[in-house]
């Protein structure tokens, strides 16, 4: 390509052919041979593994086979079909499909695949690629003893249910390329809790303040309240409590209450609205009279127990 100088200032191109033909290509880009509108993903999963059956909504617009990418990221893929029929997608490169689908026109797609179940103590995760449609939902049937199914990252409403011997969660997925299915295994049985603490005095001349904060682990179970040991000579203001889990959010509180004092410290008696499992932070705030020294209260407040369901 040259720029010549032209007549009063201008500028004149000179290009070959080739060149201008693919500038007009892309000032004119041309449709997709065919797009996927809508998907349903229907998950079977048990502590062996899940299996997926995707039904996805194409169109085609030109004449000719029309493939349509799949990007289906960490999955076996079984069987495909179109419209019924059996069909044989290509793997132009991993986690990558590309299925023919025919003619112009709407074509129901069917694919059947299996996805690995992966385990973090009693986390339990499905995570697979899916192509990013505007209209998508999933369903999926867990293990019986599934507890807080969730489906990471929807954009609609979720619904949870339980039945015969299986938990099932459903929820609209929205425009999303992963459907990410998680839940905690294990009975609900007798809570095991783990807590790490942090605390923060601020000491003025008007008085003394303090801020606790409690990483709560419910590793088995699930609570419906913690107890802590405050010493009397504290007077507990505000107490806020949130899932670290995502989506992290407030967990709602019932009540709370501080005991009678015994023996130097005052039970105080925090209630969750409903059971609670996975991280917690739980925060109090606390307040001192101005006499008060900080060494008088060295270990401010120490979790006693979480109360199971």
């Amino acid at each position: 390509m040259l720029i010549l100088p032209g007549a009063n200032g201008t500028e004149d191109v000179v290009a070959a052919r080739a060149v201008l033909a693919r500038l007009d290509a892309l000032a004119r880009p041309q449709p997709p041979a065919a797009v996927v509108t809508a998907a349903e993903y229907d998950v079977q999963a048990d502590e062996a593994g899940a299996r997926v059956v995707a039904k996805l909504v194409v169109h085609a617009f030109r004449p000719g086979d029309n493939p349509v990418p799949l990007p289906l990221g960490d999955v076996r893929l079984e069987r495909a079909t179109v419209d019924g029929a059996a069909a044989f997608p290509t793997a132009p490169r991993p986690d990558a499909y590309a299925l023919g689908v025919g003619g112009p026109g709407r074509h129901e797609v069917e694919l059947r695949f299996a996805v690995a179940v992966t385990a973090t103590g009693p986390e339990r995760e499905v995570r697979f690629g899916v192509p990013e449609v505007p209209e998508a939902r999933v369903a999926a049937a867990l293990p019986g003893a599934a507890r807080l199914p969730q489906v990471v990252g929807r954009a609609g409403r979720q619904l949870v249910s339980a039945g015969d011997d299986r938990a099932r969660v459903s929820a609209d997925l929205g425009p999303a390329r992963t459907v990410h299915l998680r839940w905690r295994a294990g009975a609900a049985g007798t809570a095991a809790v783990k807590v790490r603490e942090a605390c923060v005095w601020d000491v003025t001349e008007a008085g003394a303040d303090l801020t606790c904060a409690y990483l709560v682990r419910v590793e088995q179970g699930t609570i419906v309240g913690l107890r802590y040991e405050i010493p009397a000579e504290l007077e507990v203001l505000r107490i806020a409590a949130r899932t670290t889990d995502a989506p992290a959010g407030p967990v709602p509180l019932r009540d709370w209450a501080l005991e009678p004092e015994k023996d130097g410290s005052r039970l105080l008696r925090v209630d969750f609205q409903s059971p609670a499992a996975g991280r917690l932070l739980v925060v109090l705030e606390c307040a001192a009279e101005a006499a008060l020294a900080a060494a008088r209260a060295a270990v401010p407040a120490r979790p006693v127990r979480g109360r199971d369901r």
